[in-house]
């Protein structure tokens, strides 16, 4: 174990630890976007800059490990601006249509804005639009929305198995889609909705039909994946209408199979018989 300094305060660390795991676990707020706990880190959205001590410029969190003496300022001059330019930069593109997006009230983006966006853009010129195609039944696509963080693309690779999404073009022709035309097909795909930062993927079933904190959720087991997953079962006025993971490192870490995530509509489906 090593010392190091957040914010005027001496934590203890293990050396070569990442330093946005360490400020996680001494409960100090480091706004993010492509880091996710279970994921490869991909240090491209950049939204964690803190000021290091004797570093030149900025440095991203996620990807800086820590070492003995490491003086670091989360929440300084320096610190604020960086992140509250990275942030301007996120929204150029974005279409801010908070309103109709299904991922308003537990949308990553939409709560770190808040915080670090600014009341007035800078930027007039006309916003990146990008065509949506059809990856599939489950998940709902709005690419213009996207931020590239790449987390969808890591889940894929690293937890489904398969890598079905990556991103194509270059530039502003940069697009995270999938390779084939059939889609998603992995059935673990749902979980891509989940580590989605903003409303980029979301559930097909659940659009447009209520938000988040209209619904009661209760601790549940899943049913179909014979591990015992856990999860949440969200209801509104006594009917299922969406179901989540639940985290339990020792059982499904934070993933649910698609049949346990999305099976819910058979308990209300009405049939011809």
């Amino acid at each position: 174990m090593i010392s190091i300094e957040i914010n005027g305060s001496v934590v203890k660390a293990k050396a070569g630890e990442m330093l946005i795991a360490v400020t996680d676990r001494e409960g100090i707020s480091v706004p993010r976007f492509c880091y996710h706990k279970k994921l490869s880190v991909a240090a491209n959205c950049r939204m964690c800059l803190v000021d290091v001590e004797g570093a030149p410029k900025p440095q991203t969190a996620c990807s800086t490990p820590v070492n003995e003496g490491m003086k670091v300022h989360t929440q300084n001059e320096r610190a604020k601006a960086s992140q509250k330019a990275v942030m301007e930069f996120l929204l150029i593109n974005h279409p801010l249509d908070c309103p109709i997006c299904d991922q308003g009230g537990e949308c990553e983006l939409q709560d770190v804005a808040m915080g670090y966006g600014s009341d007035v853009s800078r930027f007039t010129e006309g916003k990146r639009v990008v065509v949506d195609g059809d990856i599939g039944a489950l998940i709902q696509t709005d690419m213009t929305r996207c931020i590239h963080c790449t987390r969808c693309v890591r889940f894929g690779a690293e937890i489904g198995g398969t890598m079905e999404m990556g991103g194509t073009g270059r530039g502003e022709a940069l697009k995270i889609e999938p390779f084939l035309a059939e889609g998603i097909q992995s059935e673990l795909s749902g979980n891509m909705i989940d580590v989605c930062p903003v409303g980029a993927l979301t559930s097909k079933p659940f659009r447009y039909e209520l938000r988040s904190w209209q619904m009661n959720s209760v601790s549940n087991i899943a049913r179909h994946d014979l591990v015992g997953s856990n999860l949440y079962t969200q209801t509104y006025k006594g009917k299922v209408k969406r179901i989540v993971a639940k985290d339990n490192e020792a059982v499904n870490e934070t993933w649910i199979s698609d049949r346990d995530r999305f099976s819910y509509e058979g308990l209300a489906h009405k049939t011809d018989c």
